[in-house]
């Protein structure tokens, strides 16, 4: 078991009262087949900022533009690691999202989220989406 604490980052965009989610492949090995916000790690010497943008052209094909923080979730990992996810609202500037490294995409209401499968660590995230919603 590692201590190492992991950091990712994450991306909230919006579309009205949608927003996008990404479904993670069947043969991920932390959470296969979940939905998530898309995103990705953070490289060692990359800001939170360039790691996001990297990560949105990889998975959706997507230029975006990183907003401000809208939540940090503090977690324990599968395999027992600490986890530091900022969340951070995105607006896409050029590209319309494709599932690249993904296996699905989806533009949901926060009413919808409820039926699908996400990892524990967004759960903060879409209580806070839930919050702000009303």
């Amino acid at each position: 078991m590692t201590t190492d604490t992991v950091h990712v980052v994450a991306a909230l965009i919006r579309q009205g009262d949608r927003f996008l989610v990404t479904q993670r492949t069947d043969d991920d090995p932390g959470w296969p087949g979940h939905w998530e916000f898309p995103g990705g790690g953070v490289e060692p010497g990359e800001s939170d900022r360039a790691a996001l943008a990297r990560e949105m052209r990889e998975e959706l094909a997507v230029e975006v533009e990183v907003g401000q923080l809208f939540e940090r979730v503090h977690h324990q990992t599968t395999t027992g690691s600490p986890l530091d996810m900022r969340i951070y609202s995105c607006r896409i500037r050029t590209g319309e999202p494709q599932p690249i490294e993904v296996q699905a995409i989806r533009w949901i209401r926060i009413e919808e989220a409820g039926a699908l499968a996400f990892p524990s660590a967004d759960e903060p995230v879409l209580a806070r989406i839930r919050r702000d919603e009303r």
